[in-house]
Formats: structure tokens, sequence, C-alpha cells
């Protein structure tokens, strides 16, 4: 009874908040998402308000042991971060920070300073829903297949490059902090170079 009663109140936590918070946090996120990258503009689907709502109930779906996948939260969250971070770039003051601490040749590869208009907007919205995909099954070429096939349907080589990229980095830092916060060993980034019968372990829900 006590873990019911729990467990209901986290649900009731994250249906308070999509409801009376932000309406439009509602649902995994993935039809909004393809639908902003494709060229649709949906109201509010990718403030810093519906992200941190999303997130917060998201965390509470998922402690109350319903049955939620993964695809479809990892692919709005990483939108949402990526679709943040671009209206940061418009910035003169993050500008100038950014020529200060990376070189020319990457800024001018990647258009950090250059996201101007709602297409190189949603083109960084896809980078971020790649590299969600990406970190969830710490696949990256699935991150970047996924973006092609699933929710985008434009493509060319920079905008390959750039998502595998941003794949491969969030894996990256996903593993890292893996390997300084997991106390098992067949976890983390350094115990998956190191150990040659690594082998992944999943539950059967996953």
């Amino acid at each position: 009874v006590f873990y019911s009663g729990f467990n209901l109140i986290l649900v009731l936590i994250a249906t308070a908040l999509v409801t009376f918070v932000e309406p439009a946090a509602f649902g995994a996120g993935t039809t909004e998402i393809q639908a902003y990258i494709n060229g649709t503009a949906i109201p509010k689907i990718l403030r810093f308000k519906t992200l941190a709502v999303k997130t917060i109930g998201i965390t509470c779906i998922i402690s109350s042991d319903l049955f939620v996948g993964k695809l479809g939260p990892s692919v709005a969250l990483g939108a949402g971060l990526a679709a943040g971070l671009s209206q940061g770039f418009r910035s003169k003051r993050i500008t100038k920070f950014l020529h200060r601490i990376l070189p020319s040749k990457l800024i001018e590869w990647f258009d950090l300073t250059l996201v101007r208009n709602d297409r190189q907007k949603r083109e960084f919205v896809c980078c971020g829903a790649s590299a969600g995909v990406g970190a969830a099954f710490n696949a990256p070429v699935a991150g970047v297949l996924y973006s092609l096939e699933g929710i985008g349907s434009g493509w060319n080589s920079e905008l390959t490059w750039r998502t595998f990229l941003a794949s491969v980095v969030c894996v990256f830092i996903l593993r890292l902090i893996s390997t300084g916060i997991s106390s098992s060993a067949d976890s983390g980034l350094f115990e998956l170079w190191i150990r040659s019968d690594y082998r992944p372990t999943y539950s059967f829900l996953e």
C-alpha cells in the first residue's frame, strides 16, 4: 500500500505540472519535434519552461514504475537544450566568448555564431535530438540514423557530420560521468575500453 500510494503521488505531481503549469509539455514530444524540424511552428514547444516541466514529469513517471520509453523524452530534452543554445548564440557577449575559447575554424565549421534564422535553428535542434537519442541508447550512429530517417525531411553532408559529432560527444560525456558515479564493473567509459570481455546487460523491460 505504501509503494502504491507513493507511486500515485508521483503520477499526480507529473499530471499537475502538465495540466496547470505548462500544457505544451504533454506527450513524448517526438511528433512535435518532428513537426518543428520540418517547418511547422508549434508555440511553446521548445521553451525552457516546457523543458523543465517535461524533465520533472518524466523523472516522476519513471520513478513511479510506469511503462515509459526512452526515445520520446530523450528527443524532446535534447532538442529543447539545443534550441536554448541556439538562442544564446545570438548574444554578442556569447559570440565574443566563443571566439576566445574555440578555434576560428571550429566556429566557422559549426556556424556557432551564425544561428540567425529559423532554418539554422532547426538544424541545431536536429543535432540536439540526435544527441538525445545517442545518449539514451549509447549509440551515436543510431542518433544520426534516427534524425535522418525519423524526424528530418531534408539532409546534407554537413548536417550529417554535425549530428554525428553531437551524438559522439554526448555519449562520451555520459560514459565518462557513469565511470565516476557507478560501482559496477560493466558500466562507464574506461571499463568499456579496458575490458575485452565487456557484455552489456539489460533488464527484461529494456
